[in-house]
């Protein structure tokens, strides 16, 4: 009669009981699922969480594998100190040049080459008289040979580079056929924005 006098008294705190081991099992089961989401302390992406791969890092292109070469047989003649000295005047002669020199604009000089790449007439022996391509080259070819990267039927031209200012603040170009000693190109640029590509009628020849 205990017994059963004592289980009727408890019904109430069994129903209350048995609702706070409900309420309990609700709360472990959503705080196991809110853990099994989270890896290292950072929640997964779904993409993530199903087994996909991240996408691949972008490949680099390799470098290019045509090495750098200088044909002998194609370098200039170095300029003698007189003829060095007649391409600078004539360079300084320019109007570009005067109009720095003028100013009073302090400046300095550098010896380079010139190559240029004439378009031919189809009628033989005659030129256009239009360039196809320019390049700038160091004076050191003379030595080295022309590098890989000029078209090896380019005419090569003497070439004088005038800096104006100080810091430099304006280019002037100067090319020369040194067997007429007429002005073939005349480029002008501040300095690092690039190079005024007009370019003169060619030579007569």
């Amino acid at each position: 009669m205990f017994v059963l006098h004592f289980c009727r008294g408890s019904t109430m705190q069994n129903r209350l009981l048995f609702l706070s081991l409900a309420v309990l099992a609700i709360l472990i089961a959503v705080v196991s699922a809110i853990s099994g989401c989270k890896s290292d302390g950072k929640t997964l992406s779904l993409s993530e969480g199903a087994g996909v791969p991240p996408p691949a890092a972008p490949t680099v292109p390799p470098p290019s594998a045509t090495p750098l070469t200088f044909d002998l047989s194609k370098k200039p003649v170095p300029l003698t100190e007189g003829e060095k000295n007649r391409v600078l005047e004539i360079a300084l002669a320019t109007p570009e040049a005067r109009a720095e020199l003028d100013k009073g604009t302090t400046y300095r000089t550098e010896m380079e080459w010139g190559a240029i790449l004439w378009e031919e007439d189809p009628n033989p022996g005659r030129t256009v008289g239009v360039a196809g391509a320019f390049w700038v080259l160091d004076y050191d070819i003379a030595d080295t040979g022309l590098p890989s990267f000029v078209n090896p039927h380019a005419v090569i031209y003497p070439r004088v580079l005038i800096r104006f200012g100080e810091p430099v603040e304006w280019n002037v170009g100067v090319t020369v056929d040194r067997t007429t000693w007429k002005i073939v190109r005349v480029d002008k640029s501040p300095p690092k924005k690039g190079i005024d590509l007009t370019i003169p009628p060619a030579p007569s020849r």
